[in-house]
């Protein structure tokens, strides 16, 4: 692995090991526990798999697409993932997506959805989670939309099966099979297959 592709690996670990550090102050300024609905259980693994199928089947659907909307995205990430992440091998993509997966379900499910329901409610709650999610995606605006959708799609996911856990494994394996997917597959097939 080059040297720009290492740092940006470090780095990448670093900013999504920063999101789990705020969930835990967020956590402990406000005395939500983070994981009181975290617990192993195969079934809800299970779920949280299968449950990205439709997300991904959108993605590779998405990222073929001509449509002006979806193309811009496609450049948009070609601009920023493609750029940063092409040199990460396998192994590389899989500990981001795991890290990524962990972390911003904590941030986003846990501490945020989790504590804006408990003021709110939990519809408010999901949607303003939601909507902080496509935020903290922001490449351009039609990423940021999609985010806040794949947002209620997690959180909807955690609210159907009160475990944790389940957005977790969806999210993390998302995040790799979409990444491989879209530096090692589609890469290759905009390229001329020279990747």
């Amino acid at each position: 692995m080059e040297a720009a592709s290492q740092r940006w690996f470090w780095i990448s670990c670093l900013f999504e090991s920063s999101l789990f550090v705020l969930a835990a102050v967020i956590a402990f300024l406000t005395g939500l526990p983070l994981f009181a609905d975290f617990h192993w259980d195969l079934d809800d693994v299970l779920w949280g798999m299968s449950a990205t199928a439709p997300p991904l089947a959108f993605f590779v659907a998405s990222i073929q697409s001509k449509w002006k909307p979806l193309a811009e995205i496609r450049s948009a990430l070609d601009r920023t993932l493609g750029r940063c992440f092409s040199g990460f091998t396998i192994l590389h993509l899989l500990v981001i997506s795991i890290l990524a997966g962990i972390a911003e379900e904590v941030l986003f499910r846990a501490a945020v959805q989790g504590g804006l329901a408990k003021l709110f409610g939990p519809i408010p709650g999901l949607i303003l989670a939601s909507i902080g999610f496509g935020c903290a995606h922001f490449l351009n605006w039609g990423y940021a939309a999609l985010t806040f959708l794949a947002g209620l799609y997690l959180g909807g996911v955690w609210l159907a099966t009160g475990n944790l856990l389940t957005p977790i494994v969806t999210h993390a394996l998302y995040d790799f099979v979409a990444l491989v997917y879209y530096l090692r597959i589609a890469s290759r097939e905009t390229s001329g297959g020279s990747a």
